[in-house]
């Protein structure tokens, strides 16, 4: 019977009957806290009996791994717990002496066991293999265990890191041996290793690093129990050796268990961090304490430690569900929030002088505790993340509770809004402390906590984030740091409300449709109240948004431009004071600066002319006169055009259209509102109409009435138009938007046939060489694009990037089949595939030159694999003449394979609409599908469609007997078969040459499975053959072949397989054997290589050797031909050259066309 999946609580039995302990885990964790609470010296005397005890057998050998495991994780557990220092060092002072031993010894026990769990496949010894791929997978996380602390240059010297890589390509392993390498990269170089040393251990590992999973362990109390009893007797050193003795006794009667080894060191160190921050809260309570600083510093440190522990982070988001955890982490925080608001002046708009406070030598400790919390809860709403999380903190990121929601969801729903608030305002009112921005807050920490996953955040989310952390960074932020920060604080939200906000408000206005990225989760709500709740977060974003513009226009962040207009003037004349002025002016800054300024444009122009929403219009009010006093100040032709053609017009419209409201109570009075509006369109007017009449003093009262005429006028013509039928209004606002997708498309051609032309040419090398963002800021430094196009060119760097990838490793794949085809050696030493390659094929698959930049070491294995599989079917003799003779029918297989899984597998690099904005892209989606149809892609994709489904026809045979029948008759015989009605009424639409292609492929298949049969027959005929003269003569040529040395074709001497001698001989046995049949050559040579194999077996019967050298091969490609017909579909026509570059057959030479 198999073995029991899984751990036993409970006492079992040996193979003897003797009760024992029923759990390896249990006795593992018990003699590693021996040797860790006895010291070094016992190691002595553990590892050999170790090492003697994993030779006995493979039950024995996972036990063997899984104390080394225990006692490698015991040290760090020690190490977490007591002391303080870095871990590889602490360690490495006493099991370190053993790793050569230890590391030795885990690669032996990969090398026996996989070896043999790959043997013992057959039914009668299945539960033997099974239990060596326990001692593997134990090994493995052995492995990575050690890998935590031990130095990358020890694994790669002693070979561990290639053994692990080795086991990537098989399933059953896979997750085991990524462990091992996650724990690999999340090390830090030795300060002892030398940098030369290190870096190509590192550089190793790169080619074979894929994701990475891990486990967890419990203890079983009633196993610890039992272990109790012999523990006192070890207080005493001369009782060890009996005790050893004893032990070891016991551990070779354990029964085998195929549970996963793992830790329990996640459960000490919540415990440990929920006692710490609980002491910290209710020791901050105290009056006194709150004044010494130090005292609460002295329980911040160790919690700092904790949270800067990978171990931690690894399983930071599975505390969640902690109540206790979150709790402790809350109540921290909203100490630290309530202790910075006593800070604070009461009444500040946030820009006056600085403050102080007693914890500002404890917020260092705390800072980086909240931005990793607060990174890893935006997180949760990425893609890569939310794939992974539990369902109840899934459902916890919904607004609403539905009727199902549990307790538990509920709560971790209502602590994410918390710690969400109150992680910003504690960073927003650090910003208030003196020196907070050169001693406590960093750019890249805070900026990458805050916004790294901004693009995954909720309406409701940037909507906090922006009034409780941004706004008062942005206040606070010393004008010699705008550079620092601003930058990477405002272009991400503006990034996000220009693309996010915006598509939201078109769906609103273009669709009357509410779409929000916010899930509500409750599907019991109607859609009208789930309508009203989303455009409420939409207008609340909004207003937020303008709260932020008017934030910039603030007096105290905006130097000159604050003055009167009169002393503004009087400042123009000299250039010196139009810097300082741009200087200390946070909106001169921002619309002077390249990478920011059109995104703030684009905002103003949407808030006071597309987004219908009179309150974030009035808001931003403030802003637009800062704008329209610069332009003032700068006479810039940019700034002045935008407020004649944008600013101007939507104020107009703005003062006579009904505003759409939310119904929220944050409602500025019609009155108010138009006198707001009116006075920024006065000083729009005064800007653009006549500077020149500007002088000291007042207006004049003629200016003043000339503009409320003018005024009035606009109004009313404004008003006559907005009079129109709606029917005329839907009009002229569809062809408004047709008109801006046709004047944006001659910009979408030249982008992307610019990054397809662009990608093409990169080396084979750039790919692994350079990141993504790297290769993207390459095609910016080289093409002139507009900064409102960078998304949609990382759109197409991304899709077109994934594709080249594929087909380039599809090329060197073809290129590396090649190489293996042209190697004249054997492949295989010993018949065994996995450990047995050739040395020369060997270093083919480790070759790290620059010949195969694409095709990292894996896929050439698999290449090779493939390889071999395919010579199992069509060579399964090898001889260099056999290999010379079959070498063009292995080159077109070789192709069929490679490049028929680039077509089937690769989407291609095309136009797509997701590429315009959400307005447009119903124009983009026609334009893409019309010029599909026109240019003939649609139907290439149908052909390609209806050429499979024939071939999948072919492939069931009904059409084998009239191909034979026809293909031997003389004339044209795909015409014959076209026109003689076989085919029926289901292909007619199937083009002429695909079906002939088809045809001709599937005769080939045919013609081959005729040889099969052939060659079958007749070889059998001559084992059958009893006629002594014919054997004799057989074997006598046989014979003299072997003194030719005709079948040393593993040796290294130079033989010369085209001489004389060899061709007879050949020759010689083909009329013999398979006379006047026309054989192929490599068919010849095949037989004399089976028929010496054959009369080499002299331990079975003639007949039952050919059983297993001729007739397994035989059945071996009759039952898989079917597969390999499909598998080898790759065609060379114009159908399937449009689906693989359909850039370079439409879009290309369309492009062409028009220039031409």
């Amino acid at each position: 019977m198999p073995r029991k999946n899984s751990d036993s609580d409970e006492a079992g039995t040996s193979r003897c009957g003797d009760p024992v302990i029923g759990s390896k885990r249990a006795v593992a964790t018990f003699v590693a806290e021996i040797a860790w609470s006895h010291g070094v010296s016992i190691l002595h005397d553990l590892i050999p009996r170790l090492i003697s005890l994993s030779a006995k057998g493979a039950c024995e050998a996972e036990l063997v791994c899984s104390i080394l495991r225990s006692i490698s994780n015991v040290g760090i557990t020690h190490d977490a717990l007591f002391k303080v220092g870095d871990r590889g060092e602490t360690l490495l002072h006493g099991l370190g002496e053993f790793l050569p031993q230890v590391l030795a010894l885990l690669c032996s026990l990969l090398d026996k066991h996989t070896r043999d769990s790959f043997s013992d496949t057959s039914n009668q010894y299945m539960e033997d293999a099974n239990q060596h791929e326990c001692t593997v997978k134990a090994a493995l996380d052995t492995a990575q265990a050690y890998a935590e602390w031990t130095p990358v240059t020890d694994l790669a010297r002693y070979g561990l890191i290639q053994r692990c890589g080795s086991l990537l390509h098989r399933n059953i392993f896979r997750i085991h041996a990524l462990q091992f390498f996650k724990s690999i990269m999340q090390s830090k170089r030795p300060v002892g290793i030398a940098i030369a040393e290190y870096d190509p251990a590192v550089s190793s590992v790169f080619p074979i690093l894929m994701n990475i999973s891990e486990g967890s362990l419990k203890f079983v109390e009633p196993e610890m129990q039992c272990l109790k009893a012999p523990c006192s007797s070890l207080r005493y050193p001369a009782a060890h050796p009996k005790v050893m003795s004893n032990l070891f006794e016991l551990l070779e009667s354990v029964p085998a268990t195929c549970e996963d080894i793992s830790d329990g060191m996640s459960c000490h160190l919540v415990e440990e961090h929920n006692v710490l921050a609980e002491s910290f809260t209710l020791v901050a309570s105290f009056p006194r304490v709150q004044k010494d600083p130090g005292l609460l510093s002295c329980i911040l440190i160790p919690l700092s430690k904790i949270w800067s522990q990978p171990e931690w982070e690894i399983n930071l988001m599975d505390y969640f569900c902690d109540a206790w955890f979150r709790t402790s982490v809350h109540n921290i925080f909203v100490l630290v929030n309530e202790e910075l608001k006593k800070c604070m002046p009461e009444k500040s708009n946030g820009t006056g002088p600085k403050v102080k406070s007693s914890w500002s030598t404890l917020l260092p400790l705390m800072l980086p505790i909240l931005l990793k919390l607060l990174q890893y809860i935006h997180s949760l709403w990425t893609d890569e993340v939310a794939f992974n999380i539990s369902e109840e903190l899934e459902e916890a990121k919904f607004i609403m509770c539905s009727v199902d929601s549990s307790d538990l969801e509920n709560e971790i729903r209502v602590w994410l809004q918390k710690i969400r608030k109150t992680g910003y305002m504690v960073i927003g009112n650090c910003s208030y402390l003196e020196g907070a921005f050169h001693n406590l807050l960093d750019n890249t920490l805070v900026c990458g906590a805050l916004l790294k996953n901004i693009d995954s955040m909720e309406f409701r989310h940037v909507t906090w984030l922006i009034r409780y952390a941004i706004i008062p960074l942005l206040k606070n932020c010393p004008c010699g740091l705008w550079k620092k920060w601003l930058d990477v604080l405002l272009k991400p939200v503006f990034h996000y409300c220009e693309y996010t906000l915006y598509s939201s408000w078109c769906h609103l206005l273009y669709k009357n449709m509410v779409h929000v990225p916010d899930n509500f989760g409750d599907a019991s709500v109607s859609k009208e109240k789930l309508d009203k709740l989303g455009s409420g977060l939409m207008f609340k974003l909004t207003r937020e948004v303008s709260h932020l513009f008017a934030v910039i226009a603030l007096p105290d962040l905006n130097g000159g431009l604050a003055l009167e207009r009169q002393s503004i003037i009087q400042k123009v004349a000299r250039s010196e004071d139009l810097e300082s002025i741009l200087s200390s002016s946070l909106v001169g800054y921002l619309l002077y600066h390249d990478d920011i300024n059109d995104s703030v444009l684009r905002l103003i122009s949407y808030i006071f002319g597309y987004w219908t929403d009179g309150v974030a219009r009035t808001i931003a009010v403030p802003f637009c006169h800062r704008l329209i006093q610069l332009a003032t100040v700068t006479h810039s032709n940019e700034l002045i055009s935008y407020v004649n053609d944008d600013i101007i017009p939507n104020v107009i419209r703005s003062l006579e259209i009904k505003p759409c409201s939310d119904g929220n109570k944050e409602i500025i009075s019609v009155k108010s509102e138009s006198d707001i509006l009116t006075n920024l369109c006065y000083d729009a007017y005064l800007c653009t109409a006549d500077q020149g009449l500007v002088s000291e003093g007042t207006f004049p009262g003629s200016n003043a009435e000339f503009f409320r005429k003018w005024l009035l006028k606009q109004v009313e013509v404004v008003h006559c138009k907005n009079e129109c039928v709606d029917e005329l209004e839907e009009i002229v606002c569809i062809w408004e938007i047709e008109e801006e997708f046709i004047s944006y498309l001659p910009t979408y051609t030249t982008l992307i046939l610019g990054v397809d032309s662009f990608v093409n040419n990169l080396k084979d090398g750039y790919f692994l060489q350079y990141s993504p963002t790297e290769i993207m800021n390459e095609f910016l430094s080289k093409h002139a694009v507009d900064s409102s196009d960078v998304w949609v060119v990382s759109a197409m760097l991304s899709r077109k990037l994934s594709s080249e990838h594929w087909k380039r490793q599809s090329k060197q794949s073809y290129e590396f089949f090649h190489k293996l085809i042209n190697f004249n050696k054997p492949y295989i030493k010993d018949g065994m595939q996995y450990f047995g390659y050739n040395e020369n094929v060997q270093k083919l698959l480790e070759d790290n030159s620059e010949e195969w930049p694409s095709l990292a070491g894996y896929n050439r294995s698999s290449t090779l694999e493939l390889f071999c599989s395919i010579l199992e079917l069509w060579e399964p003799q090898f001889h260099p003449m056999i290999r010379e003779a079959h070498k063009n029918v292995l080159i077109e297989m070789a192709s069929q394979l490679t490049f028929g899984d680039y077509i089937d597998l690769v989407q291609p690099f095309q136009p797509d609409s997701e590429d315009f904005l959400e307005h447009l892209q119903p124009y983009a989606q026609n334009y893409i599908d019309d010029k599909n149809k026109t240019f003939g892609y649609d139907k290439a994709k149908e052909q390609t469609k209806l050429h499979k489904q024939f071939d999948i026809h072919l492939a069931s045979g009904a059409l084998d007997p009239y191909i034979r029948q026809i293909r031997s008759s003389k004339g044209n015989f795909y015409q014959k078969t076209l026109d003689g009605g076989i085919l029926g009424n289901q292909f007619v639409d199937l083009d002429y040459v695909l079906r002939a292609m088809s045809l001709e492929r599937r005769a080939k298949l045919l013609e081959e499975e005729d040889r099969q049969c052939l060659y079958l027959k007749h070889m059998e005929i001559v084992v059958a053959n009893e006629q002594e003269q014919l054997r004799n003569g057989l074997k006598s040529l046989i014979q003299e072949l072997k003194d030719e040395q005709f079948f040393l074709v593993d040796v290294d001497d130079n033989i010369e397989w085209g001489k004389k001698r060899f061709s007879e001989l050949v020759n010689k046995f083909e009329e013999d054997v398979f006379a006047g049949l026309h054989l192929p050559k490599y068919y010849v040579i095949r037989g004399i290589m089976d028929l010496q194999q054959m009369l080499c077996m002299e331990d079975r019967s003639l007949k039952d050797a050919f059983a297993v050298v001729v007739g397994v091969p035989y059945r071996r490609w009759m039952e898989t031909r079917h597969l390999f017909w499909m598998d080898t579909r790759y065609y060379e026509h114009g159908c399937y050259s449009v689906i693989k570059d359909p850039i370079k057959e439409i879009w290309m030479k369309e492009d062409e066309r028009r220039a031409n």
